[in-house]
């Protein structure tokens, strides 16, 4: 798996990404951006970074992640709590020696801020094992049912996409 194999995937899809190689945002760099326009109310900001299990220690991964929040939220003018369009971001590590267990935790401690107005997700791929870590799936509780929103649902769309990306 190299940026080739996921940019073909990426313009492969339904709704495609427009891809940027060796993207630069704030003082870091991914190995590959993708961005889309899901529907009228959400958007898709993937940053995919390339590293080792040496490179991606928790902290570095976190400050990263940090960055390209707050690359894509300076675009939006509207106050989160206030925000129609929701941006999805998503950072994707990818390493073919895995990662340490600290680094794995960042994965399930993503929280979606209590006002709204932005999601963000942070995956760890393992290339040579094709294992994902990441946030389970958001589901969405009616009349005491609960419902896992699959295309809607920014988080679960990207697990569906990781899901497909690693088949």
């Amino acid at each position: 798996m190299d940026n080739t194999a996921f940019s073909r995937f990426l313009e492969s899809q339904k709704k495609a990404f427009a891809l940027q190689n060796n993207y630069s945002f704030g003082t870091f760099r991914a190995d590959l951006y993708g961005y889309r326009r899901f529907n009228m109310l959400g958007r898709d900001y993937y940053f995919f970074h390339e590293g080792n299990f040496v490179n991606f220690t928790s902290e570095k991964c976190a400050v990263m992640h940090e960055a390209a929040r707050q690359h894509v939220n300076a675009q939006y003018k509207m106050p989160k709590a206030m925000r129609f369009v929701v941006p999805n971001i998503v950072s994707i590590f990818l390493s073919p020696d895995g990662f340490n267990e600290p680094t794995l935790e960042l994965a399930l401690q993503q929280k979606r801020p209590w006002q709204g107005g932005e999601v963000h997700d942070m995956f760890f791929i393992d290339t040579t094992r094709k294992e994902c870590f990441g946030p389970g799936y958001h589901k969405v509780r009616v009349e005491g049912v609960e419902f896992t929103l699959k295309k809607t649902d920014p988080t679960n769309r990207s697990i569906e996409l990781i899901k497909e990306l690693l088949k």
